[in-house]
């Protein structure tokens, strides 16, 4: 996205306190990431922790000044995405925030599936998963509970209360049992 877009921070002044606006949902995750400064080929090995239709978060202790332009290379649940993106802001220590750029419509069929909070195999697990549980004569649980405990787990993950390791195999775990 080009600066100006929905998908940029948006800070506002109400009443004293600050409000973070942004035009598209986010969706908290981990996944394994690449950062790499255009110029200089630079790269920094981060870990997105939100993720959004038009940028994603990447917690890094070192960071590209805002400003940057980057291609960042997300591995997430056996599918790989590259896109250009430009740094929005960023906190040394912390991490940035980025913005992508120009996504093909096969990139944003990705982002989206990756931001449901399921991996793409879900959708053809379902049903053997659904078969499976009713062999066992129990109801399968509704896809908001299933997204409820997957965004739990990834948050749980996020906060660095479980590993990437625990968190992925609780992960699998989900998709299999639902």
């Amino acid at each position: 996205m080009k600066d100006g877009s929905s998908s940029q921070r948006v800070r506002r002044t109400l009443g004293g306190q600050t409000i973070d606006r942004r035009n598209s949902e986010r969706s908290i995750m981990s996944a394994v990431a690449e950062v790499t400064e255009k110029t200089s080929k630079t790269k920094l090995a981060v870990r997105i922790g939100d993720l959004s239709l038009h940028g994603c978060y990447a917690d890094s202790l070192s960071v590209f000044p805002a400003g940057t332009w980057v291609q960042i290379c997300i591995r997430h649940a056996g599918s790989q995405l590259q896109a250009a993106a430009k740094v929005i802001y960023s906190k040394t220590g912390l991490g940035m925030g980025l913005s992508f750029e120009d996504l093909s419509p096969d990139k944003v069929a990705m982002l989206q599936m990756w931001t449901s909070g399921f991996p793409e195999e879900s959708e053809e697990i379902a049903p053997v998963a659904q078969k499976e549980t009713a062999k066992k004569g129990n109801e399968p649980a509704p896809r908001s509970e299933q997204q409820t405990l997957a965004t739990l787990i990834n948050l749980l993950m996020r906060k660095g209360l479980v590993t990437s390791t625990e968190g992925t195999e609780m992960l699998l775990e989900l998709r299999k049992n639902f």
